[in-house]
C-alpha cells in the first residue's frame, strides 16, 4: 500500500508514555489542554478503545476566557486532574473514560464557585468554593466538545484522546464507597455519586440491597453546621448549603456541632 493508504490499526507503547491533545483559537491561544502520563498504553483503532493497564494521571484544562457578563451562569472552566492506581479505558465513540482503583479527581475552577449564605437548618456560612475533591474506586468521566464563539482548531492525539474536539469534562459518576469534598470541609458520602462540571450540581445515592431498599444512606456533613442522612441527596454548589435537598430523610440533622 502507498503511504497515502496507510492508517493506524493498533498501537502499543511502553516506558514513559505521554499523550496530549489541545484546542486553539484562530490566534493560536490554547482553549483546552489534555495531558496524560502512564507507563503502558494499548490502542485499537477498529474498536476505538484506548486501554491503560497501569496507574497514571490525566490533566484536563479548560482555558477559555471567562464570560464578562454578570449573568453568565455556571462555568466548567478550570483544571481537572485525575489519578488512578488500576486501569483506564477510553471509549472514543462514547467519549467516556473509566478509571479503576484508588481513583482521585481534583477540580480547581478558574473562579471560585459562589456559595451564598443560607438561612435554614443547612444554610451555608461559606461564600465560595475553590477546590473540589472526589475519591472512589470506580469513576466514569464523560467528555464533551468545547463550546467556542470563534473558529477553533483541534489537535488530536493519535490514540483517540481529544478526538472530535471532545476535550472538556462534562460530568463524572463514581460508584462504590465514594466521597466528594469541597475545600476540605463540606462532604458528600455515597454509594453512587455524580458531579456535573457544567452546572456544579452533585447528587449522592445510598447503597441499595437487591430488592431496591436503601441499606446505607448517603450523608452530607459540614463541621460545626449540619449533618444530613437520606436515601438520596442533591446539592447545587453554586447556591450554598441552602440548596441541599434530600429524598427520604433519615433524620440526624445537627447544627453547631463541635
Amino acid at each position: 500500500a502507498s503511504p497515502e493508504e496507510l492508517t493506524l490499526a493498533s498501537m502499543t507503547a511502553e516506558g514513559k508514555v505521554r499523550v496530549t491533545a489541545a484546542t486553539t483559537d484562530d490566534a493560536g491561544h490554547r482553549l483546552t489542554d489534555m495531558d496524560m502520563e502512564t507507563e503502558k498504553l494499548l490502542y485499537d483503532a477498529q474498536s476505538q478503545t484506548l486501554t491503560i493497564p497501569r496507574n497514571g494521571s490525566l490533566l484536563v484544562d479548560d482555558l477559555r476566557p471567562e464570560k464578562a457578563t454578570a449573568d453568565a451562569g455556571p462555568s466548567s472552566r478550570g483544571r481537572t486532574v485525575f489519578g488512578w492506581d488500576g486501569t483506564l479505558t477510553y471509549d472514543q465513540a462514547g467519549h467516556t473514560i473509566t478509571f479503576l482503583k484508588n481513583v482521585k479527581m481534583v477540580y480547581l475552577p478558574t473562579k471560585p464557585l459562589r456559595m451564598p449564605k443560607g438561612g435554614n437548618s443547612i444554610g451555608s456560612a461559606k461564600s465560595s468554593a475553590s477546590r473540589i475533591d472526589l475519591q472512589t474506586q470506580k469513576l466514569m468521566a464523560k467528555l464533551s466538545a468545547v463550546a467556542t464563539t470563534a473558529p477553533a482548531t483541534t489537535v488530536e492525539s493519535p490514540v483517540g484522546l481529544g478526538a472530535g474536539g471532545n476535550q472538556q469534562v462534562d460530568h463524572v459518576r463514581a460508584e462504590g464507597d465514594s466521597k466528594l469534598i469541597v475545600d476540605n470541609t463540606q462532604e458528600l458520602d455515597a454509594n453512587v455519586l455524580t458531579y456535573d462540571h457544567t452546572t456544579h450540581i452533585a447528587t449522592a445515592e445510598g447503597k441499595r440491597a437487591s430488592n431496591g431498599q436503601v441499606i446505607q444512606p448517603a450523608t452530607y456533613t459540614d463541621p460545626g453546621q449540619a449533618l444530613e442522612r437520606a436515601d438520596a441527596i442533591t446539592w447545587d454548589l453554586t447556591k450554598g448549603r441552602n440548596a441541599v435537598t434530600v429524598t427520604n430523610a433519615r433524620g440526624n440533622i445537627m447544627q453547631n456541632r463541635k
